[in-house]
Order: C-alpha cells, then sequence, then structure tokens
C-alpha cells in the first residue's frame, strides 16, 4: 500500500523573521526576506543571498536568523563585512536600523510586523537620513577641502576605500583620514549613512561644484 497521503497539505507560507533593504539602491531587487536559518551570502548563483557585484566574493559571509536575532560572521571575504562600517570578524549581532555592507553593497536590517508595518528603530534609520536638511547638506560639502571632495567623489560612485588611494595616489590610512572629516562635516557616523544621504539629494552635489572662490568642483 502506498503510504503517502492522498490528498497532501501543502506547507504554509513561512514568514520572514527580518527584511534587508538595499540602501543606497543599487539592485535590481531592494528586498531580501530572511527567515529562520542559515543564509549564504555571495556572489555564486548558489548563494541564498545572490549580489551580483564585483565586490562581493563568491561565498562572502553567512547570517544566521532566529526569531528574534540576527547575526553576521565573514567568510575571510576579499572587501570584507561591516556593520554599520565596523569590520566584521567572527558572529556579529546586528540591530534592526544598523546597515550591513559586503563589498561596496549596503542593507538595512528591518523588522515587520503581523500587520505588514516595517520598523526601523535604529539610531541610523534611513528615514532619520530623510530629515537631513538640504542645504544644510549642501553647506557641508561646500566646507571640505579639495582633497576631501575627491574622495566623497569617490566614494559616490562606489569606489573601496583601496581603489581610492589608489586613484589618488594616497595611503589607505589618508583616505580613512578624509573620510573621517567628511562624515563630521556632514553629521553622519558611516559610509552607507552618508552614501545614502547624499544619493538622495543628487542636485546638492552638483551644486557644490559652484562653491564660492573654489576652482575645483566636487
Amino acid at each position: 500500500m502506498d503510504p503517502r497521503p492522498t490528498n497532501p497539505q501543502r506547507n504554509p507560507p513561512v514568514r520572514a523573521a527580518f527584511l534587508l533593504i538595499n540602501e543606497p539602491p543599487v539592485l535590481m531587487v531592494d528586498t531580501v526576506f530572511l527567515t529562520e536559518g542559515t543564509h549564504l551570502v555571495g556572489r555564486e548563483r548558489t548563494a541564498a543571498i545572490c549580489l551580483p557585484d564585483n565586490t562581493v566574493s563568491r561565498e562572502h559571509a553567512t547570517i544566521d536568523v532566529t526569531a528574534s536575532t540576527v547575526t553576521i560572521h565573514d567568510l575571510k571575504s576579499l572587501n570584507g563585512t561591516f556593520v554599520d562600517d565596523q569590520p566584521v570578524v567572527h558572529g556579529t549581532p546586528v540591530n534592526v536600523g544598523q546597515h550591513l555592507r559586503f563589498g561596496r553593497v549596503s542593507f538595512e536590517l528591518v523588522r515587520e510586523d503581523e500587520g505588514g508595518k516595517r520598523s526601523r528603530t535604529g539610531a541610523l534609520s534611513t528615514e532619520r537620513w530623510k530629515q537631513k536638511d538640504s542645504a544644510a547638506l549642501l553647506h557641508a560639502i561646500r566646507s571640505l577641502t579639495s582633497a576631501e571632495r575627491a574622495v566623497l567623489k569617490l566614494m559616490i560612485k562606489g569606489h573601496t576605500h583601496k581603489e581610492i588611494g589608489m586613484q589618488r595616489h594616497i595611503s589607505i590610512h589618508t583616505v580613512n583620514n578624509h573620510l573621517r572629516k567628511i562624515y563630521q562635516a556632514c553629521g553622519v557616523h558611516s559610509r552607507a549613512e552618508l552614501l545614502t544621504l547624499v544619493l538622495q539629494r543628487p542636485l546638492s552635489v552638483d551644486r557644490a561644484s559652484d562653491k564660492p572662490n573654489a576652482g575645483n568642483s566636487l
């Protein structure tokens, strides 16, 4: 006798515990649903979270998800894994509202309740970035030195710290010093936060080239 049920029931859909929102948006798919379990992040098509970007390693990182926690592990990737621009070495917990970056591809961790409402409660939530005043951002960019603005321009184009150093013929230490001053001027704390702030206001960046008495443009 065939032991299989004659009228098999489909398994109910598994609700995602968390979501990753691509911020700033650079992917065709801007939302990744994280169900409970371990998810491989990488450039390989077989990865659970496939990121087709040349700064992402084939097997870049893993994300462990439970009903209430998210933990990320770097797999000795070439360009690193970061939480709010802090490098991940061992298992690092990620809170709602924080930002994950694989190479140069960034995400914000979001939670969705039963009603479909998305929570972005972290201190660096994208919703808070949208409240930044464009005029203040323009003033901040104009206050940068020509070298700092050149670094900012390369960062906006998606270059890594190493690539910026090579193009500008400066050390990684100097790149980091420039970025620290850029973050301070713009009132942000991470690369992901700054990129979203600037890319949401492209006219501010363009107008920065009109800096009075300055021959260099961003």
